[in-house]
């Protein structure tokens, strides 16, 4: 073999040794970056997604602020035949304004001796106050244990098909005078439509999922999950007003942070291949004009005088 065959072979044997080594580096530093901003991404989408929920449920809690600790609400606990309070302040046009379905108002005892619900959309869901009856007697309980006039009791509660958002407090005078008659419930469907509507609104994909089976494995209160190359999914861990937990609000987002990094991975490495093999050329180009061509010269230049010596002393010897 060659010796120009040899160094083109040795220069393509360290381009391919060159091409993979920077390759690995370059995937494991560039897919660990790629990766990172997918997770940070993701984790940033379900914080909204969460957010955008509390929000509901802070905007809940700010009306039954307002309206619990009002004389004219007072007044009509006491008294809840009072049909004009009903049409002055509790048409359905006023709740559909606030986005309430339900409306309850239940003594000390955790009686309910007012309540009305309405439907915003022909598609929702709607709960009548029968439906609600165990969980006026546990919210009435949890404000009992609240001392301090003005407290709220906030989050949601899931019923048998879908979650609502609940706000509770107990009624008194502007002034928080006197004793209380009883409790203001309002309560808010948070159906699949809802949930879209929120969804929509932060431009995430969002659901709501009762998922009691998972409770034991939930260790943290956030984590995600790749599902396949195009889709990767977050999930956020929130518990009703009784403190369960087993309820999940989860995102699904597409991969386009991981599928730009894989194709700019794949240009990556073939500008890498092409520049090792670009090196090798240039290489094996400029030994071949600066060294090999002399060698081959002096290779040769040393075979005549081998050869001419060899004739002389043959023909010497014949003598």
């Amino acid at each position: 073999m060659g010796i120009g065959r040899k160094v083109l072979i040795l220069n393509l044997a360290l381009a391919i040794v060159s091409v993979v080594l920077i390759f690995t580096i370059g995937h494991q530093i560039w897919n660990t970056g790629y990766l990172t901003l997918e997770e940070n991404d993701v984790h940033q989408n379900t914080n909204r997604a969460y957010q955008a929920w509390m929000e509901e449920v802070e905007v809940l809690g700010s009306v039954v602020s307002d309206w619990a600790p009002w004389d004219e609400m007072y007044t009509f606990a006491q008294r809840p035949w009072d049909n004009e309070f009903v049409k002055n302040n509790l048409d359905d046009a006023m709740l559909e304004n606030f986005k309430i379905n339900t409306v309850i108002i239940a003594n000390n005892s955790g009686e309910i001796t007012y309540a009305k619900n309405i439907k915003m959309t022909e598609k929702q869901d709607t709960l009548t106050s029968e439906d609600f009856i165990p969980h006026v007697k546990k919210i009435n309980e949890l404000l009992m244990k609240k001392t301090v006039r003005g407290n709220i009791i906030k989050g949601f509660i899931m019923m048998e098909d879908f979650p609502v958002l609940v706000a509770a407090q107990r009624i008194s005078t502007s002034g928080f005078e006197g004793e209380s008659p009883g409790m203001l419930i309002l309560i808010r469907n948070a159906d699949k439509d809802y949930v879209k509507q929120i969804a929509r609104r932060v431009q995430v994909e969002m659901i709501f999922i009762a998922s009691h089976e998972k409770e034991s494995t939930m260790n943290s209160d956030y984590w995600q999950e790749i599902r396949d190359e195009k889709q990767i999914k977050g999930y956020q861990v929130i518990t009703d007003i009784y403190n369960n937990r087993g309820y999940l609000l989860e995102t699904t987002m597409f991969r386009g942070i991981y599928q730009q990094g894989q194709r700019q991975m794949k240009s990556y490495a073939s500008l890498t291949l092409l520049l090792g093999i670009a090196i090798s050329f240039i290489t094996v180009m400029l030994l071949e004009k600066l060294v090999l061509r002399r060698l081959r010269k002096l290779d040769g230049f040393m075979k005549t005088v081998v050869g001419g010596g060899r004739d002389c002393c043959a023909t010497g010897f014949a003598w």
